[in-house]
């Protein structure tokens, strides 16, 4: 059985560390990393022996619309298995950790949803290290994954590529399919969304909100990071320090 992960990214040397040692197992990691990028991600992704880079051409603003039709296509030509689109801060497991490869060979369906937890840094948890396994460095958060905002992270992102799926912008729901069957697995998951003070602040506001297309604007796409501020991370990071333990 082949699993291929696919990723979209751009600037993304603070996190691909973690993301790439999680998703390890897979045989194929492909990353769409746009041409624009000038960090050490390309160095970090030469790192990994199955990661393998598909340049994503630059406008130097991010439109999700021909983000997701770019994914659309590489993952129609996929001739994996099973395909995971997540996006960098995206972490997948199985329930209660089982083993992803075995859960995914008894998988019925060819759609399988993950619903992660929102997390954030607890005040008692110490700084990233990429030489440790991430999951377990960052253990607390939002224990709400079915009220309000959070419920949008619901998506239909391991698949059978056979199907052909064309998702819509987010990977949050996709064109109807009369090939797709919605599997009972379910994926959990951690949203690492505000895990380190510091690749919030460049993540949100660098690389998210001051490089948003007009399309993006007008559609909606990303908005909880349209008028973001420093002050407003830092005061979220506050706010959740003492959140529950959630796995």
């Amino acid at each position: 059985m082949k699993i291929t992960v696919l990723s979209k990214m751009f600037n993304e040397e603070a996190l691909l560390p973690f993301f790439l040692s999680h998703y390890s197992y897979a045989d194929e990691i492909l990353i769409n990393l746009d041409e624009g990028t000038n960090d050490r991600s390309v160095e970090i992704i030469q790192q990994y022996s199955q990661a393998k880079i598909i340049w994503s051409k630059s406008t130097g603003k991010v439109n999700d619309r021909i983000l997701i039709e770019e994914l659309n296509v590489i993952a129609s030509k996929s001739d994996a298995d099973w395909l995971i689109l997540v996006d960098s801060d995206e972490l997948l497991f199985p329930q209660n950790f089982a083993d992803p490869r075995e859960t995914l060979e008894k998988a019925d369906g060819n759609v399988i949803y993950s619903i992660p937890w929102q997390i954030y840094r607890h005040k008692t948890e110490a700084d990233l290290d990429s030489t440790k396994p991430a999951i377990f460095q960052r253990r607390h958060g939002d224990p709400n994954r079915t009220i309000g905002f959070n419920t949008v992270y619901l998506k239909p992102n391991i698949i059978k590529p056979e199907i052909k799926i064309c998702w819509y912008p987010g990977n949050h729901t996709f064109v109807p399919n009369e090939k797709a069957v919605r599997s009972s697995v379910v994926f959990d998951g951690a949203h690492w969304v505000a895990v380190d003070i510091n690749i919030s602040i460049h993540r949100r506001i660098t690389r998210a909100r001051e490089r948003h297309s007009d399309e993006n604007l007008k559609a909606g796409w990303g908005g909880q990071n349209f008028d973001i501020t420093e002050e407003q991370i830092r005061a979220d990071y506050e706010l959740h320090k003492n959140d529950p333990q959630l796995f």
